[in-house]
């Protein structure tokens, strides 16, 4: 185990340590990075455990885009202070710099350890796991942040858009019925999940919600549309016009939402 090494110093060669390193961090400050990483490398020659030398030193080296030779220092940081969220997020980043996603991952979920985990760190943890093709991992670190915070609007959304694009239908449904049950009286959930069972061919049930959405707020804008789809879709034209019409007449729609919306329509027909 690497970081059992430890390195005895005299009260000198403590002295000239701090001398170098701030030295470093002094130049590193006023714009003089070469003379910085000169330093720091001194320091390392004194105490080659120094996890906070070899941070500096692999910093300056990616600031440079020497993403292979900081990873060697990133490593060193991280090996003799595994306890430092930034040397952990760092040294992630370079790993996914140097094309290294599985062991990016893995070292990111040493964040999991730390005492001091905060939803930041849980949410970094998150998205680097979803960026890397661990979307099961990603969910599961999302919802440790729910169970911190309550549930939320977006973060509730993220998940479902993770789980829909995975096709983990079950799971998205109840994040978008979890919404509903903490927000019933707010229409766009509804229509958020009626337009899930449409997508997904559950015609009966995606007409169900957008009647519903109807009477918990008869002016939602957002519900005209996709009713304007679903009969679109179900070749009833009157229907479709109707829905339409009162969608582009509706104040509660923003023009660049109602153009958005308009686009599929135009696509889907001559």
């Amino acid at each position: 185990d690497w970081s059992d090494i430890e390195v005895q110093l005299n009260q000198e060669e403590e002295r000239q340590l701090d001398y170098y390193f701030y030295e470093g961090m002094r130049y590193k400050a006023i714009g003089e990075p070469q003379k910085g990483y000169m330093y720091f490398n001194e320091a390392l020659k004194i105490d080659s455990t120094c996890a906070a030398c070899s941070y500096e030193v692999g910093r300056l080296l990616a600031g440079n885009e020497e993403y292979e030779r900081a990873l060697k220092f990133m490593k060193s940081a991280f090996r003799y202070e595994p306890g430092n969220k930034h040397y952990i997020q760092f040294l992630a980043r370079l790993y996914i710099q140097n094309g290294s996603k599985e062991k990016a991952v893995q070292v990111a979920e040493n964040l999991l350890d730390l005492d001091n985990l905060t939803v930041d760190d849980l949410y970094f943890l998150a998205q680097l796991q979803l960026e890397n093709g661990f979307y099961q991992k990603s969910v599961s670190n999302l919802n440790k942040i729910e169970n911190r915070i309550g549930v939320n609007v977006g973060l509730s959304l993220e998940k479902y858009q993770i789980l829909l694009e995975h096709e983990d239908y079950d799971s998205a449904e109840k994040e978008l019925k979890k919404l509903i049950e903490h927000y019933p009286q707010t229409g766009d959930y509804y229509v958020y999940l009626g337009d899930f069972y449409f997508e997904i061919d559950k015609n009966e049930k995606a007409l169900e919600m957008y009647e519903k959405c109807l009477e918990v707020e008869e002016d939602n804008g957002k519900v005209l549309f996709s009713l304007a789809n679903y009969y679109m879709n179900t070749k009833d034209d009157e229907k479709f016009k109707e829905y339409l019409f009162k969608a582009f007449s509706s104040e509660n729609i923003e023009f660049r939402s109602k153009f958005q919306r308009l686009m599929p329509f135009v696509a889907n027909r001559e």
